[in-house]
């Protein structure tokens, strides 16, 4: 009888952990975009992960922040961050743009865009290399094109020639990149 009531027990037990009844969740998948970097210099690879964007509410320095982030998944752990510094928050006007690379906070440029690239190795807080857009005069070399701009998605692409900055990074690194970025919500 003791087994009976034990057996008993323990179906209903695992009747109720295996419920599917999440009600936590909308059911549909997150969407977090896409990005494809191309590198070549110390590193030469080929990288794929997510993008997502950010539009800062309050103005820094007179300018409006817009920032992408593209960053890597598990096979290789990177991110990549990229600061506009906009007069006008406006997607019309942002769709079509080209800003080239300059330190937005130092810049006397009206509308300019500055970006770093970490490779991580085993986690986020193990740094492998680290590049930068600025170099020693403030200025930088290359440039974003936002190819489409709206409430939700940004879509543009990236050249630029990225600096040592930590790291194993040693030379110029160049970027290519693509990315359809989704507003973070």
């Amino acid at each position: 009888m003791k087994i009976y009531k034990l057996l008993l027990m323990l179906m209903i037990i695992f009747s109720f952990s295996c419920s599917s009844d999440d009600d936590s969740s909308s059911g549909e998948p997150l969407d977090f975009g896409e990005s494809s970097l191309t590198l070549s210099g110390d590193y030469d690879l080929e990288l794929n992960g997510t993008a997502i964007f950010q539009i800062s509410e309050e103005e820094v320095q007179g300018r409006h922040q817009f920032r992408i982030d593209l960053n890597g998944t598990e096979e290789m752990r990177y991110n990549m961050n990229l600061i506009i510094r906009l007069q006008d928050m406006n997607y019309q006007s942002l769709e079509g743009s080209t800003f080239p690379l300059s330190n937005v906070s130092l810049s006397n440029n009206a509308e300019a865009f500055s970006t770093d690239l970490i490779l991580y190795g085993e986690s986020l807080t193990d740094v492998v290399a680290e590049w930068t857009s600025i170099e020693d005069d403030g200025e930088g070399v290359g440039s974003i094109t936002i190819t489409k701009a709206d409430e939700d998605n940004v879509e543009g692409t990236i050249q630029a020639t990225l600096n040592p900055k930590a790291g194993e990074a040693s030379e110029p690194l160049i970027c290519d990149a693509n990315f359809t970025a989704v507003k973070n919500q």
